[in-house]
This record gives C-alpha cells, sequence and structure tokens, in this order.
C-alpha cells in the first residue's frame, strides 16, 4: 500500500518539522528516538526539532484523556484542534510512545509539563486499554460512544464498545504490559550533574539512586490516586547523611500542595519552586520523611475556542483522572444532559471502586420535550424543557466494565 510521505514523517527532513503529521504511533516512537540521540549527541536542533514537535501536539492535538491520533484512516493526526471524541482512534499504544517520549524529554530537560502528559497518558488513556480484570482490552479509546450508532454507521466501525481479548495487530495489549511492568524507570529522573532526584510520578514502591558517587534509597508509600497523600522515607548509605536535592513535581491539576519533613510542615521558604518542582535540599540523613499533600479540587475542564467538539461543554477531573458518564448510571440519551454552572458535586467514598478512585454525583438537567413527534422529523412548534436528573460519573478508566452502553466524557454546560 503506498502513502503519503506524511504517514511516514518523511515529508521533511526532522529537523525542520514543526507539525505532527501521519501515523501517530510512528511519530511517537520516532521523537522518543530523536530525543535519545539529542540527549546522547548534544545536538541542539534535533533537541529544538523535539520540543517544536511536542508543543505542537500537547496544545493543538491531544485529547484531554492524553490520547492522540484522531483519525482512523492511516490512524494518524489531522489539523490542530481536529479532536472529535465519537471518531477518535486514540490509539492505545499512541499513547504509550507518549509516554516513552516523555520520559526521554524529562532525561534532557526537568521540566514538569512533560511529566504531567504522562501521568494524564497513563492514568486515563492507557490504563483504560485494559479492562478491570486484565483479560481485556482497548486498541481505540473513543471520548464519546453509542452502540447502537457503532453497529450502522461506517465512520465508527473502528470504534468498539466492549474491550476486545485480542486483535489480528496485537501491538496494544502486551505494550501495556511492558510499560505497567517498567513503570519503576519513569517515577524517578536523577540528575547526577545537579545532585538532584526528580520525583516524577507518585506511585508506591522501593527505588536506589546513585549521585555523585553515593547511593541512597526511597522508599514511597502512595495513596496519590484516592487522597492525594504520599509519604517518602530516605535512607543514604552513609551514616553521617547525604547531601542533595529532592525535587517533587507539583501536578498541573493542583494549585497549593503541602508539604512536611519530619512532621514539621515546611512553608515557601523551606523549599524553592522551579519548573513545576518543590525543591527540598537538605542533608539527608535515614529515616528522614517527607509527607505531601495535594488537594484534589474538582475541575470543569474546557477546550480551547477553536475545538468545535467540545465548544460550550464541560470535562470533569478530579486528580490525574479524567471523568464520564455511562448510561448505565444515567440512562440513555446523554446527548440530552447539561450541567448548570452552579452544581455541587459529593464525592463518594471509592470504596469498592478501582484504585479507591471515587464516583461523582450531582443534580443537573436533561432537556425533553413533552410534543408527541409523530411521523415528523422536523417540527418548528416544539417546547424544550428542563428536568433535574442526579447524574453519576465514574472515572474514564473503567468505563465499558459493567453493562453496554452510551458513554461521554464532554457535557454541555448551562447557566
Amino acid at each position: 500500500m503506498v502513502h503519503r510521505h506524511t504517514y511516514s514523517q518523511s515529508h521533511l527532513p526532522i529537523r525542520e518539522q514543526s507539525t505532527a503529521e501521519g501515523h501517530s504511533v510512528r511519530l511517537v516512537y520516532m521523537c522518543a528516538a530523536m530525543a535519545d540521540v539529542a540527549a546522547k549527541k548534544e545536538d541542539t536542533s534535533l533537541k529544538e526539532a523535539c520540543e517544536r514537535l511536542w508543543s505542537n501536539i500537547v496544545s493543538k492535538r491531544m485529547y484531554i484523556t492524553g490520547s492522540i491520533g484522531s483519525s482512523a484512516k492511516e490512524e494518524a493526526f489531522t489539523g490542530d484542534y481536529d479532536l472529535p471524541g465519537d471518531t477518535a482512534y486514540a490509539e492505545t499504544c499512541a499513547s504509550i510512545g507518549l509516554i516513552f517520549w516523555a520520559k526521554r524529554m524529562l532525561q534532557m530537560e526537568q521540566d514538569s509539563r512533560y511529566a504531567d502528559v504522562m501521568e494524564r497518558a497513563l492514568y486515563n488513556t492507557v490504563i483504560s486499554g485494559m479492562s478491570l480484570d486484565g483479560q481485556r482490552f482497548f486498541y481505540v479509546n473513543p471520548l464519546e460512544v453509542d452502540p447502537k450508532m457503532q453497529r450502522v454507521n461506517p465512520n465508527y466501525a473502528h470504534v468498539r464498545t466492549r474491550r476486545q481479548g485480542w486483535f489480528g495487530c496485537a501491538c496494544c495489549p502486551p505494550n501495556i504490559a511492558r510499560l505497567i511492568a517498567s513503570l519503576d524507570q519513569y517515577v524517578y529522573t536523577p540528575a547526577v550533574e545537579q545532585a538532584t532526584l526528580y520525583v516524577q510520578l507518585y506511585i508506591g514502591g522501593d527505588g536506589e539512586f546513585t549521585l555523585e558517587g553515593r547511593r541512597a534509597a526511597v522508599t514511597m508509600d502512595s495513596d496519590y490516586t484516592s487522597t492525594g497523600d504520599v509519604k517518602l522515607i530516605v535512607r543514604p548509605d552513609s551514616p553521617e547523611g547525604m547531601q542533595f536535592t529532592i525535587a517533587l513535581r507539583k501536578p498541573d491539576w493542583c494549585k497549593i500542595p503541602e508539604l512536611w519533613i519530619n512532621g514539621e510542615k515546611s512553608e515557601q521558604d523551606g523549599f524553592t519552586f522551579e519548573y513545576g518542582y518543590i525543591k527540598v535540599t537538605r542533608l539527608w540523613k535515614a529515616g528522614d520523611e517527607i509527607k505531601l499533600h495535594f488537594p484534589m479540587e474538582l475541575l470543569r475542564m474546557k477546550g480551547h475556542d477553536h475545538i468545535k467538539a467540545t465548544f460550550g461543554k464541560v470535562a470533569i477531573q478530579r486528580g490525574p483522572f479524567m471523568y464520564c458518564l455511562e448510561e448505565v448510571d444515567n440512562a440513555r440519551g446523554l446527548h440530552c444532559i447539561q450541567l448548570p454552572r452552579d452544581a455541587e458535586f459529593h464525592i463518594g467514598s471509592g470504596e469498592q471502586m478501582p484504585l479507591g478512585v471515587p464516583a461523582l454525583t450531582t443534580i443537573g438537567q436533561r432537556i425533553v420535550s413533552q410534543e408527541d413527534w409523530g411521523i415528523h422529523l422536523y417540527r418548528s412548534d416544539v417546547h424544550w424543557d428542563t428536568q433535574p436528573a442526579e447524574l453519576r460519573f465514574i472515572p474514564y478508566f473503567t468505563w465499558a466494565n459493567r453493562d453496554e452502553g452510551e458513554m461521554s466524557v464532554w457535557i454541555r454546560e448551562s447557566e
């Protein structure tokens, strides 16, 4: 099969490319390799090309779930702000590749914006790509589905409303497995020349590092995904302690984190803040404890004015997780639902929910017509009314694990 040159990113020399084009997985794999070479060779022009392509994707061509590649044809990027939710391709492998690339960008430049995207892709698209029991998988990750239309409209032929046991092109299931199995490589970024340990993801576990020829271990106990609480215990090898900096990423969804060192709350004068990281420099001794709390304010996210598919709508985010509506909780006709601007949410306990991530409930509105449409497809004398409707939002990564039905990440906002 002959493809356009943009499909394989061969339309321009890579140092001259400034927009993400073609097959989305190939693009991010290529960029991960570019970043590796740029770091190894200290190639400034290659690094700048990586930065241009990264900026184009995250500011104009990425879904709010951290997925990329909006077209089923060639599994490709299309144009700026073209991000339809119902026909999205958003391949699981593409978000995994975005994480690969983000990790390499962090090795060249410690800037939390790369880790923020890494987290968004991981906690939304990537883990949504596998069922909660680990047995079934999504290749495509839409932000809106209607099973009835999916069965009859060929434009949705690539979309599945049920995860599959396997695929003819079986790249996504093993790619999820290898990423999850290697997550320890994404949690920390040691910067030897700065004597700094960067904490990128708040995932519990043990790690050992060498900085300036001396070793230290860190144990992380994390309840980050449900309460926003994290604890780290530092254990330098040297009995007299070890002087270095721990840089703690402030997630982009958190306004003001709280920090304690050995039980004492640390104010601004106790640390510095740089490129999205809280930097604590001290003589660390065995057993020193860092506690963090990231308040999980519920956010109503909005898309850029140029994204036609999301204009006038909001998407609900709490912590690193995007939320969605499912038909099983909210009845059929999700397109008839709207969310008042002053609607207050109740946050569930998180019990019996994956990772303890709670469901959210609120009172919204359902638009209804009391008219008998009969044989009419269009009428001029119809009046729309609104009725209160109890709405239940679940984490996006948990959708399609119950009865098949409609799903939507974006919901229309009303006065």
